[in-house]
């Protein structure tokens, strides 16, 4: 089955042009035309000139969303612009838009980006968790079961004894991957009984933890509840761990 990435990447290669909706410099919404992806060393970047509206609201707002008509179908993508002007990557992008002037260029990929794909009444959505720019997270069916279900681990987490906290830190990590991606879908999806066991010093500690268990994660589907509980079981995550 093709993963976010993988789908994503045949999107971009069909549009040449796309939109980005950004906060502007008044706070209010502002949607910009934005050109083609570019996909260097597995991430995806868009160039942006400098004397643009758009360099300026997004220096000061990284939050943005891309959009694209893709036939009957709505694509989103939403995250947190970084920007970056290394030569290799600018250069690069150029070759995809070379009647743009390069002398006032920079590149920007989206960090915790989200893809949600809309057709009719139907989403897919992507949990597309990026620390470095390598777009990996969860898909998850939209099903009652396996919200259920995670939610009971959930719970039983919240009730758990923990011995050995090292790795206890890294599979809350997973599990708040996979809670992000929850949210996303049931937005009532309660959280609590994991946040108050959680065992985290400090915020960039959490954010660690769950970077480097998306990391380790990659790409996993979620259709059935046999999957939830395969891809969270300890013994896998142990694994994933010691790799």
């Amino acid at each position: 089955m093709k993963d976010g990435k993988e789908i994503a990447r045949e999107i971009f290669e069909r549009h040449s042009r796309m939109l980005v909706g950004v906060k502007g410099l008044d706070k209010k919404p502002w949607i910009y035309p934005l050109g083609k992806a570019s996909e260097v060393n597995e991430t995806f970047y868009w160039l942006c000139d400098k004397s643009t509206q758009l360099y300026g609201c997004l220096s000061i707002n990284q939050d943005a969303q891309i959009f694209i008509e893709d036939g009957k179908t709505t694509v989103r993508l939403t995250g947190k612009a970084v920007f970056s002007e290394d030569e290799i990557i600018i250069s690069e992008c150029l070759k995809d838009e070379p009647e743009k002037d390069p002398s006032y260029q920079i590149a920007f990929f989206l960090k915790e980006a989200r893809l949600t794909i809309t057709d009719g009444q139907e989403s897919t959505s992507y949990s597309l968790k990026t620390s470095d720019g390598v777009i990996t997270g969860i898909e998850m069916k939209k099903d009652k079961e396996i919200r259920d279900r995670l939610a009971k681990i959930f719970n039983e987490r919240a009730e758990k004894k923990v011995t050995d906290k090292e790795f206890q830190k890294f599979y809350d990590g997973a599990l708040l991957v996979f809670g992000e991606c929850a949210k996303k879908l049931w937005p009532s999806f309660n959280l609590m009984p994991l946040e108050s066991a959680l065992l985290y010093d400090t915020y960039d500690e959490r954010e660690s933890c769950q970077n480097q268990a998306a990391f380790a994660l990659g790409n996993i589907s979620v259709k059935q509840v046999e999957d939830l509980s395969y891809h969270l079981s300890e013994e896998n995550i142990r694994k994933l761990k010691d790799n």
